[in-house]
């Protein structure tokens, strides 16, 4: 049993080694990943006001050696009443203590407009600066990039409210819950709900699949001329159903 014991203890170690070898040389690469971020920041800023021909937005990149940020700064006035202000909506690349990369999104907020968020969106969660890296250089990071831009043009001021919008951030909130180990009892509700409501619509569906099939069943059972095939076929054909259905929660 010792034996064992220290066998594990040699694989605990090993691994506990490896994660701070990682970890170490996350951050040693953060000053070289986020002065690459910054450049490839500045050559989008650059696209985006030149773009920008109808925005009272300007684009401007800020960084120091712990982050790396973008934002949507508003150069016009919200109002006839110069003093009143839109605080600018702002996408921060911030390395944690453990090594990894977070991509945090702040949306726009004025008296005029605000989501009631007290917390920016967690767009993205890198685990290492390595991470980040290569999507900056396979170009992919333009889909967390589009991600605050959506942001930042829905809670301007000048966005008129829609459904979409607030199916957006559902779609990023539900998103940040699978990603995040910081809230696994949210996670796990809304993930029970998520199950709850295919579990429930599976039922529902069950029903009217039993009723369509029903006539096609007797047409069959009367065919094969066996007492009781009837009740049996549509059995197993629910069964059949409810199969597929508890596979499809599995997957959730």
């Amino acid at each position: 049993m010792t034996k064992t014991l220290k066998n594990t203890m040699k694989k605990h170690n090993k691994k506990i080694k490896a994660m701070h070898k990682e970890r170490f040389y996350s951050e040693l690469n953060w000053s070289f990943t986020s002065r690459l971020l910054y450049q490839h920041l500045m050559s989008v800023t650059n696209v985006l006001n030149e773009g920008s021909v109808y925005s009272y937005h300007a684009f401007l990149v800020e960084g120091n050696e712990n982050q790396v940020g973008l934002k949507a700064i508003r150069d016009a006035p919200l109002h006839r009443d110069s003093s009143l202000q839109e605080t600018p909506a702002e996408i921060i690349f911030s390395q944690g203590k453990d090594g990894s990369i977070a991509a945090l999104c702040y949306p726009h907020s004025s008296d005029f407009k605000k989501l009631g968020r007290s917390t920016p969106f967690i767009l993205k969660i890198y685990k290492s600066s390595t991470e980040l890296e290569q999507e900056i250089k396979l170009g992919t990071l333009s889909s967390v990039l589009t991600d605050f831009l959506r942001v930042h043009r829905y809670s301007s001021f000048d966005s008129i409210p829609e459904q979409k919008h607030l199916d957006f951030y559902k779609k990023i909130e539900l998103r940040e819950l699978k990603n995040s180990p910081i809230h696994p009892d949210t996670k796990d509700q809304v993930l029970e709900k998520k199950r709850g409501n295919i579990a429930l619509g599976a039922a529902i569906v069950s029903g009217v699949f039993v009723v369509l099939i029903q006539e096609q069943v007797k047409m069959f059972a009367k065919d094969i001329n066996i007492p009781g095939a009837l009740p049996f076929v549509l059995a197993v054909c629910l069964l059949l159903f409810v199969f597929i259905f508890s596979k499809i929660l599995k997957k959730i």
